[in-house]
């Protein structure tokens, strides 16, 4: 039956897109159709973090690391709710991994911990493309990711 109701949905997103009313329902129905359930992995830890900063290719992955630890520490209640261990909103200028990607400004909730990784590479794609050194980097997250204007002393704290 929940088949048959995606298809159906489906069909009907089509055929109002024929009429352009499909457009200002498409978020709806892909919330609908191809929401993923948030799902916290049984064995989450900081190696494991690093090896999906590995995989991806994130650009400093120690300050990463350092920024899960200090926004979640991989067990806050927020975490295993959101699967967010960097505190990301959901951002209105760059592609977003979260399932609730039409929520700008709120929390970004991700279906699992590599969705999160993604969408801090997307973040750095879009803010440090040409950021090459840790202090320039370190500034950068002071400037416009953190509200605590004493995060960079923070993370470094926690990196030592």
């Amino acid at each position: 039956m929940k088949e048959y109701y995606k298809d159906w949905l489906l069909i009907v997103a089509v055929a109002l897109g024929s009429f352009g009313i499909g457009y200002l329902l498409q978020p709806k129905i892909e919330n609908l159709i191809h929401k993923p359930a948030v799902k916290q992995a049984d064995t989450v830890n900081f190696e494991y973090l690093q090896k999906l900063c590995d995989k991806h290719r994130i650009k400093f992955s120690h300050i990463i690391i350092a920024q899960a630890k200090l926004e979640s520490n991989l067990n806050s209640a927020v975490y295993k709710r959101t699967n967010n261990p960097f505190g990301l909103r959901i951002a209105a200028q760059r592609y977003c991994f979260a399932i609730n990607n039409y929520d700008f400004g709120n929390y970004a909730i991700f279906a699992n911990l590599e969705d999160a990784i993604r969408d801090m590479k997307s973040w750095q794609i879009q803010n440090a493309m040409f950021i090459t050194k840790d202090e320039d980097y370190l500034r950068l997250l002071a400037d416009i990711y953190a509200e605590d204007p004493d995060y960079s002393v923070k993370l470094l704290d926690l990196i030592k």
